[in-house]
């Protein structure tokens, strides 16, 4: 398997509650709303681990990079995904764009000025946007949250670059 920091994945329908939180650690994350045949044959190609609730779906032949996660609340599924595939560390923690899972690019802080709120560019220094759908993050409260949510998971960030 791929070393932890480069895994793909392709979430099946009825794990749509983990989507956001495996984009939140830096993975590739596609969510299938439906199930695809053809698109999940594709995703198999690509190397993604298909993450499913569906036992009789996970363990279909050929489906050998398959995961069935057995929790049915988001929180314990990510907890279970993350045991059983040994993800213990977030090395990539807020790469990615959590809507639409491309990438994040650092940007200069002129330059989202009119795009976000007085407050938020008065407080924070360093900004990222996802090139695709042109949202903007930057570190506010919520990552602390989300450090800390991780953290009763079982799974580490790394500190804050200074």
């Amino acid at each position: 398997m791929n070393a932890w920091s480069e895994r793909r994945f392709v979430v099946g329908p009825n794990l749509g509650g983990v989507v956001t939180w495996l984009r939140v650690l830096g993975f590739d994350t596609h969510y299938m709303h439906k199930m695809d045949e053809e698109r999940l044959t594709r995703c198999f190609e690509e190397g993604r681990v298909f993450l499913t609730r569906n036992r009789k779906l996970g363990v279909r032949k050929g489906m050998t990079n398959a995961l069935v996660v057995f929790s049915d609340r988001p929180r314990e599924q990510l907890a279970e995904i993350a045991q059983r595939l040994d993800l213990t560390k977030a090395p990539n923690f807020l790469s990615r764009c959590l809507r639409c899972n491309e990438r994040l690019v650092r940007c200069e802080r002129g330059e989202v000025a009119a795009e976000v709120p007085e407050f938020t560019f008065s407080t924070q220094q360093e900004f990222c946007r996802c090139l695709a759908c042109r949202r903007i993050y930057w570190a506010g409260t919520h990552r602390n949250h989300m450090m800390a949510e991780l953290a009763e998971l079982g799974i580490s960030v790394p500190a804050e670059e200074e």
